[in-house]
């Protein structure tokens, strides 16, 4: 009964949080090539492939889906549903049955993460998000379990192939390794040889096809997002405690263990409370990230769904499911916009610098929404209009670049290596953004367009839509592009989710002497 309750509350919050995040479709659009027999890159066969996806693991499936001729979009939401789905029943078996906890304590921890905003939101966004939380708790679960001295070296190498596909998920996956073998010596040890061989050896075969392929060990995402310093410090000291006042079970979870407990619950609290303590620690020292729901904790969210089991069992009587509950409840807050901490407060400690100002995280994940829909038209629109051999400078080379087909010169130097070699811009600025370079740096490159803007609504003129256009590029700083490009609005063909009579906005690179007669036209000298 209570893992039923769970999964209908699972399915309707993940159904109310449905969404795709626009870096998916950079995953997307490797994994299109790949299936296609491009190769695995981002652009075409030709150029030197540069690793500019976070989640090689996650593409190769998106790979198999495409060579099956699925929707990628789809495929990716239903593959983490389903890595969401069987993480909840995983839980719940290994409280029910692994900790042996009462009927009380288990439902609520099952419910605790059935119902954790970041973990729901998660298990669609078109990332490898849910399927990391499930290989992450799987290996937790076979090196904590009951012990079993015959079968110790089988569930040693399970739980290193389960380590080893969080190794291939993510960049910092590899980190989990050590962090699941300190747990598999406080338990034991008899299983670590076993999981270090499988989960060690694994990678290291790995390491080098990713030198062969890139000539590099590590992802160029890497590279374009990391840097330490005091700003990027900052911003996720920042996030790390956005996170834990919102939610209020993070913060409270691990002081179970300050009580009374049997030695092998004890133990597995104590182990639950080291993986939470060593992703709040990661997302701290990256500078947390600009996708909405604290995307690198929710993998976790199982180790915090243990510790708030064990307090309900520990409480005991009616204390413990009443205060087990109220945890649920309030933990589901920020999914509906609300929290109990002031809103001053969580402005004070906002780690996100776009426009917008503060956004609570059902806002920024509503937002998130809505710009996808735009780049989709954008991107669309570009393969309607665009030639063989254009070019766009982007700064968001998701769904624009997987719809467009055409060559992107990515800002944030996820695809470039030499943007990404670049030293990060000082002051601080939001996740992922710190090397981000002006439209301007790729004018040697020759783009063909600078910028585009969706114009849904027939009734815009065309001089209106360009001082629209105009404006957002002279508030990054960047007057000085208008000598070296024109506007120029095209109609696009209805169909395919592009409204009629919608037209493509186009910043063009301009001929010599072509740009200051076109902006005069425009009223500016």
């Amino acid at each position: 009964m209570g893992l039923g309750l769970a999964l209908l509350c699972f399915g309707w919050l993940v159904a109310r949080s449905s969404f795709l995040i626009d870096d998916a479709f950079i995953s997307f659009r490797y994994a299109r090539n790949w299936a296609d027999g491009v190769g695995l890159v981002y652009g075409f066969a030709a150029e030197a492939p540069v690793e500019g996806y976070s989640n090689f693991l996650w593409v190769a499936l998106l790979a198999l889906a495409a060579r099956a001729d699925f929707m990628l979009e789809t495929a990716s939401r239903v593959i983490s549903i389903g890595a969401g789905v069987t993480l909840v029943i995983l839980l719940h078996r290994f409280l029910a049955r692994g900790l042996r906890l009462g009927l009380a304590a288990t439902t609520l921890g099952t419910l605790a993460l059935a119902t954790f905003p970041p973990f729901t939101f998660w298990c669609t966004g078109g990332l490898e998000t849910a399927l990391f939380a499930l290989l992450l708790f799987a290996g937790f679960a076979l090196l904590v379990g009951e012990r079993a001295p015959a079968r110790d070296a089988v569930t040693g190498a399970l739980a290193g192939l389960a380590a080893l596909g969080v190794a291939l998920l993510r960049p910092e996956g590899f980190a989990w390794i050590p962090v699941l073998g300190v747990v598999a010596l406080a338990h034991g040890g008899r299983r670590v040889r076993p999981f270090l061989l499988v989960s060690v050896a694994g990678f290291a075969l790995f390491l080098l096809w990713r030198h062969a392929i890139y000539d590099a060990w590590l992802p160029n995402t890497v590279q374009a997002k990391a840097g330490l310093s005091g700003a990027v410090l900052v911003r996720g000291l920042r996030s790390s405690a956005t996170y834990l006042l919102l939610f209020v079970t993070p913060l409270l979870a691990p002081l179970v263990l300050l009580g009374r407990g049997s030695g092998n619950r004890r133990a597995q609290g104590a182990a639950a409370c080291l993986c939470f303590a060593a992703a709040l620690a990661f997302n701290t020292v990256v500078g947390g990230d600009w996708m909405p729901m604290f995307r690198f904790l929710a993998p976790v969210t199982p180790f915090l769904a243990i510790l708030l089991a064990l307090g309900v069992e520990r409480l005991g009587g009616v204390r413990g499911p009443v205060l087990g509950t109220l945890g649920v409840a309030l933990a589901l807050l920020p999914a509906f916009g609300h929290s109990l901490v002031p809103r001053p407060v969580r402005a004070a400690l906002y780690f996100r610098t776009f426009r917008t100002g503060y956004e609570t995280e059902w806002a920024r994940w509503q937002r998130s929404r809505e710009n996808l829909q735009v780049f989709v038209f954008i991107g669309k629109g570009l393969a309607q209009i665009a030639a063989p051999g254009d070019s766009m400078t982007c700064g968001a080379i998701g769904a624009i670049g997987y719809y467009s087909g055409i060559e992107i010169l990515d800002r944030n130097g996820l695809i470039d290596r030499a943007v990404a070699a670049r030293p990060a811009a000082l002051g601080a600025r939001t996740a992922g953004h710190d090397k981000r370079v002006p439209r301007a740096y790729f004018l040697d490159s020759d783009p063909t367009f600078f910028e585009a803007l969706f114009i849904p609504d027939p009734a815009v003129s065309f001089e209106r839509a360009a001082r629209i256009l105009r404006a957002r590029i002279e508030s990054d700083g960047e007057a000085a592009l208008f000598e070296h490009c024109v506007p120029e609005a095209h109609p696009l063909r209805a169909g395919d989710g592009l409204p009629a009579g919608a037209r493509l906005l186009v910043l063009r690179r301009a001929e010599p002497g072509e740009a200051s007669a076109a902006w005069a036209r425009l009223g500016y000298s």
